[in-house]
């Protein structure tokens, strides 16, 4: 289902991205949870596969957050330019 489209006023859009963020984040952590408790692994690659596919679509819609930039350490000072 993750994969169907629906039709938007600018065209059509993967049906989960269609969907409030509370939900979309409900979704996603309902399927870490059975993806990390299921035991039949034909079950778990279906789950799997759910997974990748909200994945691509997350970051091929540019809606994946950036990672965050490590601290720098706090003895570190910017260097001067050297011309």
């Amino acid at each position: 289902m993750s994969s169907k489209t629906k039709k938007t006023a600018t065209g059509t859009a993967d049906l989960f991205l269609t969907l409030n963020p509370a939900e979309r984040d409900a979704i996603r952590a309902k399927l870490l949870h059975c993806l990390a408790t299921e035991n039949d692994a034909s079950v778990r690659t279906k789950i799997g596969d759910a997974v990748a596919e909200l994945a691509r679509q997350h970051t091929d819609e540019g809606t994946a957050p950036l990672p965050p930039r490590p601290a720098p350490p706090s003895d570190h000072r910017p260097q001067a330019s050297s011309r």
